[in-house]
């Protein structure tokens, strides 16, 4: 049986460009917040063995997620290429946003979560530039910058203290160290980690998120107003962040 992997992280952490980077792997196959509705606020459910069975992952009937193979062509591909591997997969899960990752992995004793910090200042400017877009409804226009500070501290505590317990079931990742580094070390010690050999088609998916990393995000000036700015910095949690930064992959 494929052993449960988890991709986690608070929202523009980079959860998304993380998922498509592992999905690349012949042998992962992991939803994009397939089970969304379950374990998010609205039902704060837990996920079982039976979820990840063929049957139930791909019967799409159930509700529990928005991002749905009939609502847009890329994720009728996304899920087509995950249905193509999946007998043959090492590894099926999902890509989670709400970090209840205890009761997961009491219901789930093998899986493995690798999780991906970011730094509070950037997560914060995605999340104000979202809110600031009125073309964006699917962003709330209050998730503005300051609203990011007590999600992003209580995601780094959960991922923080579920490291401290289940080491060798959690591993943190650094966002600008897997995206920024050309020769992709901490890519290949994401895969170390899982136990799987690099792949051609992996490794050309790190080369095009590099790019698109390179291109489009790094050194992008953060449009954060000054207040705002001293406001997460002295509201975030940068001792356990400091931390987690130098025990990441």
């Amino acid at each position: 049986m494929p052993r449960p992997l988890f991709l986690a992280g608070l929202g523009r952490s980079g959860t998304t460009a993380l998922t498509e980077l592992f999905d690349s792997h012949p042998k992962v196959a992991i939803g994009m917040e397939r089970y969304k509705v379950l374990v998010g606020l609205e039902m704060n459910g837990t996920l079982t063995p039976e979820h990840f069975t063929r049957e139930r992952f791909f019967d799409f009937s159930d509700g529990l997620t928005n991002i749905r193979p009939d609502v847009h062509p890329r994720w009728h591909d996304f899920y087509e290429s995950l249905d193509r591997k999946w007998d043959h997969a090492e590894y099926v899960g999902d890509k989670l946003t709400h970090l209840r990752l205890r009761p997961i992995l009491e219901s789930l004793p093998d899986a493995r979560f690798l999780c991906i910090i970011r730094d509070v200042r950037d997560v914060a400017d995605s999340w104000d530039r979202r809110a600031r877009n009125e073309d964006d409804t699917a962003w709330a226009a209050t998730n503005g910058a300051r609203a990011a500070l007590l999600p992003w501290n209580k995601a780094l505590r959960r991922v923080g203290r579920m490291r401290r317990t289940h080491p060798q079931r959690v591993a943190v990742i650094e966002y600008e160290r897997l995206f920024g580094d050309p020769d992709g070390a901490a890519a290949a010690a994401a895969l170390q980690w899982l136990g799987l050999e690099k792949d051609p088609l992996f490794d050309a998916a790190f080369a095009q998120a590099h790019r698109r990393y390179s291109q489009s995000i790094a050194g992008r000036e953060r449009t954060l107003s000054d207040e705002d700015t001293a406001y997460l910095e002295q509201g975030a949690d940068l001792e356990l962040w400091g931390r987690l930064r130098r025990r990441s992959l």
